[in-house]
């Protein structure tokens, strides 16, 4: 499953042609509070777990989990949160607030160069670098702390920018494996420090820590579980998904934006289809197929039709998603067009999982992504194990076992085409809270972003989708969206099977 939305944020990215193997900064981060930093998207990730009250005032009521950390901490009451991942390395930006940010932080792990390495060692190192360049400075404080059951360091350090502004830099240095350390770095203006200062400090005072070791184990197990669920996809279990396609009404309901009636957002279509290989580029005629182009699999189509009011443009998509029926390879082809007045422009993406071979015993999975602009970005992956196709992702509520008990969760590796990585996916599967059969899909995409929630009847039929910004999907009628769109003096032209 992917938002609607996604299908129309493909952009080219530079990437590594192939995983790297895992690397750690070697110097203490630095946060500057820049424009730059906050036009970019910024996504809060909250933990999915339901609201609990604030563990202090000032704090938000939802912790911030990042699983690939092994932290739970409550972040400063509207914090502004963007969780990034490059290779293995992971990021967690904070920003404040307020309309003028009066503090930022980063959060990620560092690389110990230390013969014998500490919290209070790494910060003193930090300032003999800063000695050596002759960058001066003045010390605010420097102790060490607690937290979690862990002792660090935390260390606040009055300097001035290039362009001579002030400002407070902050270092809190928790041990985190061995040889490396997590480490929130800081940034806070002079003005705002004493009221900066409590309210982040308050902050490290709930985080919650895992062991590295933990983590790993837990990963494993859902990894485990996830490899069982794919491995349980016979052909005949996939072609129960073959039939009738279905709409989807996309909105924002009333209650979230205060309003009188639902926004409509958009709509989609969804419908899973027997098909030869080729079939992914519509208009090249049979004639033209390669041999194995005519490889019978399974194919998800999908179209998007995506209303952008505050743009005053739509965004159409067409995509492609086939896999042989032994999930051996795969291939997919999207289109996404957006338009804006007489204005238009087309944004692609192509897809291809080989088959594992002598010379490639894993196989690799190769994108291109083509901009209008005419860039061409192409990054390709050996695919994991434990590895989640396209067409399924759009349909696992529907292939899951519907009778267990108890929530089960399961992971694999699946390519996410809103960002064009491969990530780890979470899913908790399991029986709804209320007394109906009903059963509950809580979808994260990556580890750490926030779940997207599902409600199938018990036949494995989808009722009720929530999305992380509160938008929903459910389904609708051609007939019914006709005349909802109408009564909204919506424009029907692109609502045709």
């Amino acid at each position: 499953m992917q938002h609607p939305l996604c299908l129309g944020q493909m952009r080219s990215r530079r990437r590594p042609a192939r995983h790297a193997a895992a690397t750690a900064p070697t110097a203490l981060p630095l946060l500057a509070v820049t424009t730059a930093l906050l036009a970019g998207p910024v996504i809060a990730h909250p933990d999915s777990t339901p609201r609990q009250e604030p563990a202090r005032p000032g704090l938000e009521p939802q912790p911030l989990t990042v699983e690939s950390l092994g932290l739970t901490m409550h972040p400063p009451a509207g914090s502004r949160i963007q969780v990034q991942k490059v290779g293995q390395s992971v990021t967690v930006t904070l920003v404040d607030g307020a309309e003028i940010p009066a503090w930022s932080m980063r959060i990620q792990v560092m690389a110990s160069t230390l013969p014998d390495p500490s919290p209070a060692g790494q910060v003193e190192q930090l300032q003999q670098a800063w000695q050596a360049v002759g960058r001066e400075y003045a010390v605010i404080s420097n102790t060490p702390v607690s937290i979690a059951g862990r002792d660090g360091q935390l260390c606040y350090l009055r300097h001035s920018l290039d362009d001579g502004q002030a400002v407070v830099v902050g270092w809190q240095v928790l041990p985190f494996a061995e040889g490396s350390f997590l480490v929130f770095g800081m940034q806070i203006l002079p003005d705002d420090f004493p009221r900066a200062r409590a309210v982040l400090e308050s902050s490290f005072s709930t985080i919650q820590l895992r062991p590295v070791s933990e983590i790993a184990g837990q990963r494993k197990t859902r990894l485990d579980a996830g490899q069982a669920v794919l491995a349980a996809l016979t052909t005949d279990r996939l072609r129960t998904l073959l039939g009738p396609g279905q709409w989807l009404r996309y909105y924002m309901p009333a209650r979230i934006m205060g309003a009188d009636s639902d926004r409509e957002l958009g709509c989609m279509y969804v419908e899973f289809i027997e098909a030869k290989r080729g079939a992914i580029s519509p208009t090249r005629p049979e004639e033209n197929y390669d041999p194995a182009d005519h490889r019978l699999g399974l194919m998800a189509r999908v179209r998007g039709h995506i209303i952008d009011k505050p743009a005053n443009a739509t965004i159409d998509s067409q995509a492609f998603y086939w896999m042989a029926w032994d999930q051996s390879e795969e291939r997919w082809s999207v289109q996404v067009t957006t338009r804006k007045g007489e204005k238009s422009s087309t944004d692609a993406q192509t897809g291809v999982r080989t088959p594992s071979s002598p010379s490639d015993p894993h196989g690799t999975i190769t994108v291109i992504d083509s901009t209008a602009a005419r860039t061409r970005d192409e990054s390709a992956w050996h695919t994991p194990e434990v590895y989640l196709s396209q067409p399924l992702r759009w349909a696992l509520g529907r292939l899951l076992p519907r009778h267990d008990p108890a929530e089960r969760v399961f992971s694999y590796y699946c390519f996410d085409g809103a960002t064009s990585t491969l990530s780890l996916r979470i899913d908790r599967w399991g029986p709804a809270d209320d007394a109906s059969d009903h059963r509950v899909l809580k979808s994260q995409p990556k580890s750490d972003t926030p779940a997207i929630v599902t409600i199938y009847d018990r036949d494995g039929c989808l009722l009720h989708r929530t999305w992380a910004d509160g938008s929903v999907s459910e389904p609708i009628t051609l007939e019914a969206l006709h005349r909802l769109w109408k009564s909204k003096a919506l424009s029907t032209e692109d609502l045709r099977r």
